[in-house]
């Protein structure tokens, strides 16, 4: 069966073993290429994320914030509805991270779990990985939302993050934190994309999907430009490729102990 990295003595593949008693090299390509896999996907995001703190898009962000506010201010900011949503729809997330946790308690025993317990540490540990972290730069990066802005009735600057080693800076708005609701599911993808492709494509449509409609409510109720939200989003995708890398080399560090070494079926 072609698996991920998962609990001892499920979804074990032995590799040939050469006279000193190691992997011989030619198997070990399948490894090589997933580490530089999630490598790139760890790189990639946080390079573009890099540029876009660079560039700071401060005109598409002016021109998306001003369709929500044709006059200045925004109609959406004190919605009912919008608010209500904001205030619930965080739990979503915490029922999903549930829902992981006690699956993978009462499949641990099974030869073929639906959620191993090794998916879903890394699961949560990458979840509690991007939810943290974006709330502590959102502490210490000083940017404002647009509804505080000159811009739009308030009396501070647009401005670019800049970070500091200080969790009271003021403004609390970049990265988005409210997308990072649905963004912090991307481990999804990461988890379950050999094991369980299916699974691992549906999850990571619903985070972006869950990510993008929590982002969108923001920028309707003036807390966040654009920009803040797709901050977000790459920095979630790395995060979330970073603590896979860091799985993948306890699990191979545990196999190479044991002679063997769990490698997919499947590329």
């Amino acid at each position: 069966m072609n698996g991920g990295f998962t609990r001892q003595g499920t979804y074990f593949n032995c590799l040939p073993l050469s006279a000193a008693g190691l992997p011989s090299v030619g198997t070990l390509n399948p490894v090589k290429r997933r580490f530089l896999s999630a490598a790139a996907e760890a790189i990639i995001p946080a390079l573009l994320l890099a540029a876009l703190i660079i560039l700071h898009p401060v005109s598409i962000d002016l021109a998306v914030e001003r369709f929500f506010a044709p006059d200045g201010t925004f109609p959406l900011q004190n919605s009912a509805a919008l608010l209500f949503f904001h205030k619930w729809a965080k739990l979503l997330t915490v029922f999903v991270a549930l829902g992981v946790i006690a699956i993978a308690v009462k499949d641990r025993a099974k030869i073929s779990p639906r959620i191993s317990v090794t998916e879903a540490g890394y699961l949560i540990t990458a979840i509690l990985v991007c939810v943290g972290t974006v709330s502590v730069l959102k502490d210490m990066t000083g940017v404002y939302c647009p509804v505080s802005t000159t811009f739009f009735g308030g009396t501070h600057p647009i401005l670019a993050p800049h970070f500091e080693f200080s969790l009271s800076a003021p403004g609390n708005c970049w990265p988005g934190g409210f997308a990072g609701t649905g963004f912090s599911l991307i481990p999804f993808w990461f988890a379950f994309r050999r094991r369980r492709p299916t699974l691992a494509r549906v999850g990571l449509f619903f985070a972006i999907l869950f990510g993008t409609v929590c982002g969108v409510i923001q920028m309707m109720r003036g807390y966040h430009f654009p920009s803040h939200n797709v901050a977000t989003f790459l920095l979630d995708w790395s995060l979330s490729a970073l603590v896979y890398l860091a799985f993948l080399a306890s699990s191979l560090k545990r196999s190479h102990a044991a002679r063997f070494i769990r490698i997919p079926q499947k590329a």
